[in-house]
């Protein structure tokens, strides 16, 4: 049915390539980081000019003064998406099982950027309800870029 000679060639090829994950899963996998990292930014900000026109003047300060939320949620998230797999897709996911992991890891990412920047940096002062805005903002722009 099959060359065997070819097939002894295959075998000893794929044994020779030490690559873990091939290269459409990678670029996928890359494009999947790109979106959530975009996603967290643009939730935090989105959040912050919610808030901005909201407050009076000069109540919230320069988004600068915000970097460190969106920062160490980005690095949360990435790192709670990777350990529970959701740039590894070997199958189709459902979307309302997909949308239901964003929301929860999303909360899980936002409580420790909270608790971490509250132990660490406990002179950093932010309002609640931009966290909340930006929580919102992340989960709507996660579940429509996925």
């Amino acid at each position: 049915m099959t060359d065997s000679a070819s097939y002894d060639e295959y075998k000893a090829g794929r044994v020779k390539r030490r690559v873990f994950i091939k290269r459409p899963q990678l670029y996928f996998m890359l494009g999947l980081v790109l979106i959530d990292l975009v996603s967290v930014w643009l939730g935090y900000f989105a959040g912050y000019t919610i808030l901005d026109r909201m407050l009076p003047d000069n109540e919230l300060g320069p988004f600068s003064e915000f970097w460190r939320l969106p920062l160490v949620h980005s690095l949360a998230l990435i790192a709670i998406f990777f350990i529970q797999r959701m740039y590894q897709r070997r199958r189709p996911v459902a979307h309302l099982d997909e949308f239901f992991k964003v929301i929860l890891y999303n909360t899980v990412a936002v409580l420790f950027t909270v608790a971490a920047l509250t132990l660490t940096v406990p002179q950093f002062r932010y309002h609640r309800s931009f966290v909340v805005y930006a929580w919102a903002i992340i989960i709507m722009v996660l579940n429509i870029g996925r």
